[in-house]
């Protein structure tokens, strides 16, 4: 399904960014965001359908930029929480995605 919204990054900024295109199924994510200029992207698997794992990076992911995100659902909406780390930069936060279909 794709979808779009916003992430609030709970990091040491705490921002909010823009979706630009998420797509979520049962056992993946992929989604690209507007960062400050920078496009970010994601991608994550699933086993259970409900916890991701995966990395992220700007444009591309890498191995030192990594996440967990639970997903939670109700109706057509879908919420992600979860922990990012940027092991490069000795980062944590935390994110949370607002996802809606695209009209």
């Amino acid at each position: 399904m794709k979808l779009s919204g916003v992430i609030r990054d709970f990091g040491t900024e705490g921002e909010e960014y823009d979706v630009r295109e998420a797509v979520v199924t049962k056992d993946r994510i992929s989604i690209d965001w507007n960062e400050g200029g920078e496009t970010g992207h994601l991608e994550a698997t699933s086993d259970d359908g409900v916890t991701f794992r995966g990395v992220y990076g700007y444009p591309h992911p890498d191995r030192w930029r990594s996440f967990h995100l639970v997903r939670y659902t109700a109706g057509n909406r879908v919420l992600l929480y979860g922990t990012w780390r940027n092991d490069a930069g000795n980062n944590t936060g935390h994110w949370l995605f607002a996802l809606s279909p695209d009209e």
